[in-house]
């Protein structure tokens, strides 16, 4: 799989791509991810599941994704030290994609800038912005056609909404 993420940061580089180019992974061994990282050359590596070293792994920042469910799920979050952070839904045995969304009572007094994730589509991501302020927003399944099949259309209408309710 770093084959083909690698190929694809070069194709997105060589066709000029503006945007952030962020590495998402699950549990990563830490010593694994230097070489990773070199060939692949992301603005920012997004890491679900167990985490507790680096806020930084070399120059790459570390966007530290936590699943948020139940007021406990909001500890880890005030603890991690960085300010980089993506809030996605829990789902038990999942780590995103799930269509789901964060209950918003447990986003107030979040304590920090956020990447909100988790069910996030067109259809609804003007009116959570506006409720909930995040920094940013994170979309995968909400806006397939089928299974890792994004729908161009629907990429284009999320970013519409998102920008206008900023």
């Amino acid at each position: 799989m770093p084959e083909r993420a690698a190929e694809l940061s070069g194709e997105l580089r060589q066709i000029g791509f503006a945007g952030k180019l962020v590495l998402v992974t699950v549990s990563p061994a830490p010593e694994t991810l230097p070489p990773i990282l070199e060939r692949i050359a992301p603005d920012y590596i997004q890491i679900h599941g167990e985490w507790s070293h680096e806020i930084a792994v070399g120059s790459v920042p570390v966007l530290r994704a936590f699943p948020l469910g139940t007021v406990q799920d909001r500890i880890p979050i005030s603890e991690w030290r960085a300010d980089r952070i993506l809030i996605d839904a829990r789902v038990e045995g999942m780590m995103g994609g799930t269509g789901k969304t964060v209950p918003e009572e447990l986003l107030a007094d979040i304590p920090r800038r956020f990447l909100l994730a988790g069910g996030l589509n067109p259809g609804n991501v003007a009116d959570i912005i506006r409720r909930v302020h995040p920094w940013g927003v994170d979309v995968a399944s909400g806006v397939e056609e089928s299974p890792g099949k994004k729908d161009h259309g629907a990429v284009n209408i999320f970013v519409r909404e998102a920008r206008a309710a900023s």
